[in-house]
């Protein structure tokens, strides 16, 4: 069974997305869902996803900054940013916190595509390069600086 934990500040996201990804597999779970990214990084060291899936702009922690404390407790886990801002300016800090890719939440159900390709190794990356020359790509495994960068 796949766990994967969400974290969004809004309810219906996590209610909608959730019910997203229940709905995606029968091999896939929704372990945790977390109201900012304080909580998601909390409850990532007691659940240990399989995956993580932050929105970006959350109260407390700021969906890199959580990536990165996740990815430094479970550096084999692959954390997505979902969010409703423009995802080529976040996909070159999300690389460089070691995070796997960026979705943006206007494309909806791409986020179960991202989830399958992250779980597989690859990174979820197209505004940089295109997604054919992006895609397919080993997942980036850096050491997490201890920085927090907060919302941008």
């Amino acid at each position: 069974m796949t766990r994967i934990l969400i974290a969004d500040d809004q309810p219906i996201v996590r209610v909608a997305l959730g019910n997203l990804i229940g709905r995606a597999r029968d091999d896939w779970q929704l372990c945790g869902a977390a109201e900012n990214g304080r909580a998601a990084v909390e409850q990532a060291k007691v659940l240990k996803p399989d995956v993580v899936v932050l929105d970006m702009q959350m109260p407390q922690m700021d969906g890199i900054s959580a990536g990165r404390a996740i990815r430094a407790i479970l550096p084999d886990t692959p954390v997505l940013i979902y969010t409703m801002f423009d995802s080529a300016s976040l996909e070159p800090i999300a690389r460089e916190a070691g995070l796997q890719g960026v979705v943006q939440k206007s494309r909806g159900a791409e986020i179960l595509e991202a989830i399958r390709e992250a779980l597989s190794g690859k990174v979820i990356f197209a505004g940089e390069a295109g997604a054919d020359e992006v895609r397919g790509r080993p997942a980036p495994i850096r050491p997490i600086r201890g920085e927090t960068r907060q919302a941008i």
